[in-house]
């Protein structure tokens, strides 16, 4: 679990959902700190623990006496169980079998006092009824939706039709329903708005968006690894201006908040997007070095950029002499420019001009100079 996941410690949240098989496909590491997992987690509310995972995992007996294990000795509040794969494009057979195994591992929670809620699985409306008839009669009141394939793939008529199937019945035969893989706040306020007005969700993708440098706003999705972006929200008000562009932490909390507003239908902030936010950093603005020339300032310049260690370089155009260049020259100069920069640690934006071409271009040119 990726400590700049933890958002709870951020913001306010009602439960949180472990994956199992995070922790189960790392050799069994189990949480030798901290035996408690809310203690590893330093949060005091209700902690689960899921069985969703890949298909070989969730049918092997191994994995579920180590599933059954690690929720008694870290002392887990709930479990969600039992994950089987059930396909569209299997025989009906075949997903119903798996979908009987799922259920007869509830009752083996069950039998050993772990509360569960129970999965509903299956391959067609029917399978969901059966599941469901079989998941009451266990005393189950609450039950979960695994939604991630049917909105991974929701251009597909039938998986989303399948997946409206299973959070209709869940809906109508539950006391509490969590639908799981559904925090994409664009679905939750659009396509599946309908459908999951009276459901609790849980996913990672804020996260995983967050990870690849991507935060939400009222235009969509934005990476910030191409622009920089302020936003007026409350969270990140609070924040240094290049906070979502140069932290996860600080984007996954964003994100986690925007999935917060779909759910509650409130509006989306607005984002700007600027080429370069960095208020009260020393930013260089630099031109016409002509690396590769005898003309080159690059000695200059070196000089400069160890006295003034700036935040930000921005280089505006004829970095690179490529049209007049000197092999020898260029060979030495691209080591010092690049050196330099490491060394300062500077964040570059470049502005290509005439003598550069374009960044493909630089590379070509640096490659015939270093190694032809």
């Amino acid at each position: 679990m990726d400590p700049r996941s933890w958002v709870h410690r951020h913001v306010q949240v009602n439960s949180l959902l472990v994956p199992f098989y995070e922790t189960w496909k790392n050799d069994h590491i189990l949480l030798v700190d901290h035996k408690d997992v809310h203690d590893h987690l330093d949060f005091d509310g209700p902690v689960g623990l899921s069985s969703i995972g890949p298909d070989d995992y969730v049918m092997s007996e191994s994995y579920f006496l180590d599933f059954v294990r690690f929720s008694t000795e870290h002392n887990f509040d709930f479990v969600v169980a039992w994950d089987v794969p059930t396909y569209v494009d299997w025989p009906a057979e075949t997903s119903w079998e798996n979908t009987s195994y799922a259920l007869n591992q509830v009752r083996r929670l069950i039998r050993q006092g772990i509360k569960t809620v129970g999965l509903l699985n299956g391959s067609n409306r029917a399978h969901f009824d059966q599941c469901a008839d079989s998941l009451l009669s266990m005393g189950i009141e609450s039950v979960a939706v695994h939604a991630s394939d049917y909105l991974r793939q929701r251009k597909d008529g039938l998986l989303f039709a399948l997946f409206q199937d299973a959070v209709k019945i869940a809906n109508s035969r539950f006391k509490n329903v969590l639908v799981i893989g559904a925090t994409d706040p664009y679905f939750i306020t659009y396509d599946g708005k309908e459908l999951l007005s009276k459901v609790s969700v849980s996913g990672f993708s804020w996260f995983i968006d967050a990870k690849q440098g991507r935060v939400y706003g009222s235009r969509g999705r934005i990476n910030t690894n191409e622009v920089d972006v302020l936003c007026g929200c409350s969270y990140c008000s609070d924040r240094e201006p290049g906070a979502l562009s140069g932290s996860t932490l600080d984007r996954a909390v964003h994100n986690f908040l925007i999935v917060q507003s779909a759910m509650e239908e409130r509006a989306f902030p607005n984002l700007e997007v600027f080429d370069i936010v960095h208020r009260g950093q020393k930013i260089v603005f630099v031109s016409d070095l002509h690396l590769g020339t005898k003309e080159s300032l690059v000695l200059d310049f070196l000089k400069m950029m160890r006295k003034e260690k700036p935040k930000i370089l921005v280089l505006l155009g004829n970095t690179f002499d490529l049209p007049d260049y000197d092999r020898d020259l260029l060979d030495e100069h691209a080591k010092l420019f690049f050196g330099m920069l490491a060394e300062t640690g500077s964040e570059v934006y470049p502005v290509f001009g005439a003598k550069d071409k374009s960044l493909e271009a630089i590379g070509e040119y640096l490659r015939q100079a270093t190694y032809s």
